[in-house]
């Protein structure tokens, strides 16, 4: 009998400081949004702390675009290779679903019908 009322007091411990936590998170996040304008370090980060991604990202793809070279083909021709490769189910995709399989539209699989074989199939 006590450990079933402490047990219950712990779980409405534990979902009253949930809550509390919660509340407090919020107003602090709050009041910092609301002094930004009144504490500009807060907005600002330094310059000399800030890492440059974007330009060793801009420097890694013209290397890879332009200098990078992979034997037999260069990488632009390897991503094209792999762009027609992946055309190949997208091309089947489309035959049964769009515009149908042959040379008339007649055998098309309907959406009510590929939504039901996706149901049954789990």
């Amino acid at each position: 009998m006590f450990s079933a009322k402490f047990s219950d007091f712990r779980a409405t411990l534990r979902s009253n400081s949930n809550r509390v936590l919660t509340v407090v998170i919020l107003c602090m996040i709050l009041s910092i949004f609301l002094m930004q304008n009144s504490l500009p370090w807060m907005t600002k980060y330094p310059t000399r702390w800030q890492i440059p991604t974007a330009e060793w990202l801009n420097q890694a793809a013209n290397w890879m675009i332009f200098s990078f070279d992979l034997g037999l083909f260069t990488f632009k021709e390897f991503t094209r290779g792999i762009s027609w490769l992946l055309s190949w189910p997208l091309g089947w995709a489309e035959s049964i679903l769009v515009s149908g399989i042959g040379t008339e539209s007649e055998y098309r699989i309907s959406w009510i019908t590929l939504m039901l074989l996706a149901g049954l199939l789990g």
